[in-house]
């Protein structure tokens, strides 16, 4: 496997790339051809993980989607437990602002 890597990092060298991006498109390519030279395609298989930056986001989103949708209930008068409604008062100083504008 070794050779095999040597031999495709050597023919690496003499391809031109524009940017980082298609530089590690270009090795993750390689990897994958020696891979099945191998047999190794189940370690080919991986779940994608997205970056920690746009997991956090995409949590963030649904963190105050959520909040949204409780005050907009507790606006419409449908909430029964203000538990919930408390908290983001406190959170977001509803009573300052106002409702309509923390939404």
């Amino acid at each position: 496997m070794e050779e095999e890597t040597k031999i495709v990092n050597k023919a690496i060298r003499h391809v031109a790339t524009r940017d980082i991006s298609e530089s590690n498109n270009l090795i993750k390519a390689a990897s994958i051809w020696v891979a099945r030279q191998f047999g190794l395609k189940r370690a080919i298989r991986g779940k994608k993980v997205e970056p920690w930056w746009k997991r956090r986001i995409e949590e963030d989103i649904k963190r105050i989607s959520r909040e949204v949708n409780i005050l907009e209930r507790e606006k419409r008068g449908e909430i029964k437990s203000k538990r919930k409604v408390k908290e983001l008062e406190n959170k977001y100083c509803i009573k300052r602002k106002g409702l309509t504008l923390v939404i």
